[in-house]
């Protein structure tokens, strides 16, 4: 059996594992990142890579003041008494300042959505935008022959198979047949995607969730944290009451990676998982998801295995949105999730 050791072990590498690995690299901390699937990025590669963040800097550049007292009217209206509020007034003092932080430290950086109305705007506190921030487009060329690994964005969110647009030049594209300025654009993204194709398997102009996951891997890389794919970790190693690092197998070799500060479990929910929906989530259970199918609960697992408990299953335990449902030429099925222009409007 191999034996590695690192200050921090992180499950999954999704955004939030991926900020969880660079953050620690930015402190310090030798960091190793585990993904069993063969790619990176998990679901947060074919999302539209939205964070939200009331009250940050982006939004005062924009003119958007005072917005914390606002925040905590709208997410104390919506948990309620569903769950205590010192988590969320946590998230609401820190995020801002997170996100300051790795965009000086590392380039991380996004944009406000102006014209994103928060989903409940039923609630005291909603507000019309600025709180979504949307990731900056990236050259995947900077990754090199990582970008290989890079995991592929869902096929509705290309153009010509390959090409990625973001939802504003979406709607500038088509005025193309009566806008210069429109058709000007298109012949920019197509050329440049033409060009790629030369080389790669798709465009390397990557927006949305893909943007946001090649951004945090190219930062992570950077500062030599080491990213293992096709990874299956088998169990936690417990020493002392304390989580000390992980079993794990890649293929037909094992491997025991010993973490001095601590593992994170970053890998995600259980949207993949019929028997976890089924037993979280309430009747009739969900049948389709466009989460990637290595979303399937298995961290999760590793946590139940080491002594963690869940909360109560429910309405609470998903993200819902509304969803087209579709067969591809292929025969396998596409979801194609109305988030963004749907899920705020009234009665969703």
């Amino acid at each position: 059996m191999e034996e590695s050791k690192v200050d921090l072990l992180v499950i999954g590498s999704g955004a939030a594992g991926l900020t969880t690995a660079l953050t620690g690299a930015l402190y310090g901390l030798s960091v190793c990142v585990l993904e069993h699937d063969d790619f990176i990025g998990g679901t947060s590669a074919r999302s539209s890579g939205t964070v939200w963040v009331p009250d940050s800097h982006l939004m005062r550049e924009a003119g958007i003041s005072g917005d914390r007292p606002r925040a905590e009217a709208y997410l104390g209206s919506l948990t309620d008494d569903i769950s205590p509020d010192a988590p969320w007034r946590v998230f609401l003092r820190e995020a801002p300042a997170m996100l300051l932080d790795l965009e000086r430290q590392a380039g991380i950086a996004f944009r406000p959505y102006l014209n994103a109305p928060d989903y409940r705007q039923d609630k005291p506190g909603a507000a019309p935008g600025g709180r979504p921030l949307e990731p900056l487009p990236f050259d995947g060329r900077e990754l090199g022959a990582e970008f290989e690994r890079l995991a592929l964005p869902l096929p509705e969110l290309m153009l010509l198979g390959g090409l990625m647009v973001t939802r504003g030049e979406a709607a500038t594209l088509l005025k193309a047949d009566r806008s210069l300025s429109s058709a000007s654009l298109g012949l920019r993204l197509v050329g440049r995607y033409l060009r790629d194709r030369l080389r790669y398997r798709r465009g390397t102009r990557l927006v949305l969730g893909n943007a946001l996951v090649a951004r945090l891997l190219k930062a992570a890389l950077d500062r030599h944290v080491r990213v293992l794919t096709g990874i299956t970790v088998e169990r936690l190693a417990k020493q002392d009451g304390r989580i000390v690092g992980a079993q794990c197998r890649q293929g037909t070799y094992s491997l025991l990676i010993s973490a001095s500060r601590g593992v994170v479990l970053a890998g995600g929910g259980f949207p993949a998982n019929p028997a976890l929906r089924a037993a979280q989530l309430p009747r009739p259970t969900p049948e389709y998801t466009p989460a990637t199918s290595g979303c399937d609960g298995s961290s999760i697992a590793l946590g139940l295995a080491a002594g963690g408990v869940l909360g109560p299953s429910g309405k609470d335990n998903a993200l819902w949105f509304p969803s087209s449902v579709m067969r591809r030429p292929d025969g396998s099925v596409a979801v194609y999730p109305h988030i963004v222009l749907d899920r705020a409007k009234p009665g969703l």
